[in-house]
C-alpha cells in the first residue's frame, strides 16, 4: 500500500470514512468492491496513480 503521508488526516478533511463510503456507493463508484477493501481504500491508489486491474 501507499505510505501513510496524512493520509488519515485527509480522509477527515473529505468527512471521514462512513462520508466517503456511503457517497461512492450512491454514486456508484464503488459498487463491487473486488480486491478493494473500503472507498477510502479506492480513492488511495486512484491517487497513487493506481488502477483496479493492478491489485
Amino acid at each position: 500500500m501507499l505510505p501513510d503521508d496524512g493520509w488519515a488526516e485527509t480522509i477527515e478533511l473529505l468527512g471521514g470514512e462512513d462520508l466517503l463510503t456511503r457517497s461512492a456507493r450512491e454514486t456508484k463508484a464503488f459498487l463491487r468492491p473486488r480486491g478493494v477493501r473500503s472507498a477510502p481504500d479506492l480513492l488511495r491508489l486512484t491517487r497513487g496513480g493506481f488502477s483496479t486491474k493492478s491489485i
